[in-house]
């Protein structure tokens, strides 16, 4: 278990390390800011949390399954960018994607996840900020978009003749 924050590189010894392929239940890897990397990353399993904040990316170099937690911590920068893509078959069952708002969400489409691969299973939405705004976790083609709309719900506006 434990939790690693990268905002730069964090590298080991490329000769002697192994890949990291499994997050496990009890571990968190969270990459943030568009510098992050972890070169010994290849996942192919996340039961614990995988997460990307502050504009970072990250791709897998094959199928990914994630039973675990999918963690994107969103500004408005992130709108339209691909957070997360799997370069094979997503196994997405029993998967939750949790939302962090970084101060500067806005209202829009923003692109989670990407595949290569027809997918099998559904991710379900978890925890999202409480900041006024609306959520929905949506399947689009080969991605999942996160919706977020205003909030704001206009009441039914009556005409009289």
């Amino acid at each position: 278990g434990g939790t690693w924050d990268v905002t730069g590189t964090l590298n080991f010894d490329p000769a002697n390390t192994p890949k990291i392929n499994v997050i496990g239940a009890a571990a968190k890897i969270t990459l943030g800011g568009v510098s992050a990397s972890i070169p010994e990353l290849d996942l192919t399993t996340v039961t614990g949390t995988l997460g990307l904040e502050d504009d970072a990316q990250y791709s897998t170099a094959g199928a990914l399954s994630t039973p675990g937690t999918l963690e994107f911590a969103l500004d408005g920068a992130d709108l339209g960018t691909e957070l997360l893509v799997v370069n094979g078959v997503p196994t997405f069952t029993g998967g939750t994607v949790d939302v962090v708002d970084l101060g500067s969400m806005i209202p829009g489409t923003y692109v989670l996840i990407s595949w290569t691969a027809a997918e099998t299973g559904v991710l379900t939405l978890g925890t999202t900020p409480a900041n006024g705004f609306t959520y929905l976790l949506q399947k689009n083609g080969m991605t999942y978009e996160l919706v977020v709309g205003s909030g704001f719900v206009p009441a039914t506006i009556m005409r009289f003749f």
